[in-house]
Order: structure tokens, then sequence, then C-alpha cells
């Protein structure tokens, strides 16, 4: 077969390699995790919208086993847990206990446009005609002459004018997740993206819901 050839067959697997979202680690052993734990997401300066309820909501839709976030929160507040506590190795193990879960996923705000409205000016152009006169003198029948205005053509105007228009802008959210083995602070999946859609709410349904499905495909969820 030509190098040409190969060429062409090879290049939809690479280019489906450079656009892919998300990658599972190759060397962790995800038939061991049965519980994932979905913590509030790091929004940075920008106001909560809800990210960490939409990726838990696919995540269930997909068949993973989910704890409740609100249950995770109050166990860590209650132990006195930090973020820094669930990831060092030297806790992370009786933290996994604690918390009943075998991997949490984590998420963060990457960037983030809200919606909102743009005054812009749209031109309006009209067209009109207007007949063309001249004037010409005509006969009369008592032998005198009368000045009438006759057509002879017409005149196309053009009118143009601008109009205020607010124009939708939708929002754009980038959000980068993932899951690390609670025992070992092992990151066992990453994945990012960006979007856009009327809200938030819903350019984080896009993204969570081509994630997940893209995890769901590398990482069979464990039945119990």
């Amino acid at each position: 077969m030509k190098a040409r050839t190969w060429a062409l067959l090879l290049l939809p697997a690479l280019l489906g390699a450079c656009l892919d979202k998300d990658v599972l680690s190759r060397n962790y052993d995800v038939s061991k995790v049965q519980r994932i734990g979905v913590l509030t997401f790091d929004y940075g300066a920008h106001r909560p919208f809800g990210a960490e309820d939409i990726f838990a909501k696919h995540l269930l839709g997909r068949g993973y086993q989910v704890i409740e976030r609100a249950r995770l929160e109050a166990v860590m507040a209650e132990q006195k847990l930090s973020m820094t506590g669930i990831l060092n190795p030297e806790t992370a193990k009786s933290v996994g206990k604690v918390l009943g879960v075998d991997a949490i996923l984590f998420g963060q705000v990457t960037s983030y446009m809200p919606e909102r409205k743009e005054l812009v000016m749209i031109e309006s152009r009209s067209r009109r005609e207007e007949p063309v006169f001249e004037k010409k003198r005509k006969p009369r029948a008592d032998g005198t002459f009368i000045d009438v205005n006759e057509i002879i053509g017409k005149k196309e105007f053009v009118d143009t004018k601008q109009i205020p228009f607010m124009m939708p802008i939708e929002a754009e959210v980038g959000l980068a997740v993932k899951i690390v083995d609670v025992e070992s602070g092992e990151v066992i999946w990453a994945g990012s993206d960006t979007s856009q859609g009327v809200n938030a709410p819903v350019s984080t349904e896009w993204i969570a819901s081509h994630l997940v499905k893209s995890l769901s495909k590398k990482w069979k969820p464990r039945r119990s």
C-alpha cells in the first residue's frame, strides 16, 4: 500500500486524538472505584451556577454511583477537612473512609463570560421611486398652446437610517474537571472543554454531557 494511502487512512484517527477533550489514566485500575463524590467547583471570582450538580446528574445518568455533595461537605466540615487534606497521601486513605467514597470529582471554572446584551446599530435601507416630469408645450384646438408636465421616466431614491438594536450575546463557560483517587491522590481522569449557550447552566450541560459520555466509553461504571 502506498504511503499516501496509509496517510489518508490514519488521518481520521490522528484528528480524533487531537480533538479528544479528556484522558483516562492507563495505569489505574478503575474497577476498584465504586463510589464517586462530587465537590463544589472552584468558581474563582465568578458567581456559582451549579456546575457540580450538573456533572453529578450526568454521572448518575451514565450509571456511576454518586454520593450526595451536601453529605460529603457536611462530613468534611465536621471532620475539619480541607481540599489539601483530601489530597494529602498521609491522610487521604482515612479521609476516603470517613467520606465513604473511592474517588472525588473536582472542577474548576477556567473561563466565564455571562450572557449579556450589546447595543448595535443596524443599517436600514428603503427604496422609493418618484416620477420624472418634463414640461412640454401642446397645441389647443383654438390654435393656442398650453404647458403640460409629462412623465418621461422614474427616479429611484435610497433612504438609509441607523436603527438601535439590543443584540443578545450567549454565555461562554470553560471548565476543567478531574477525578482523583482518594486513597492515593492519583488523578484517574481529567477533561476540559468550553461551550456557549443562552446562559452558564446551559453551557455547562453541553460540557458535562460530552465529557461524561466520553468517560463512560473509556470507563464502564461498576455495578454493585
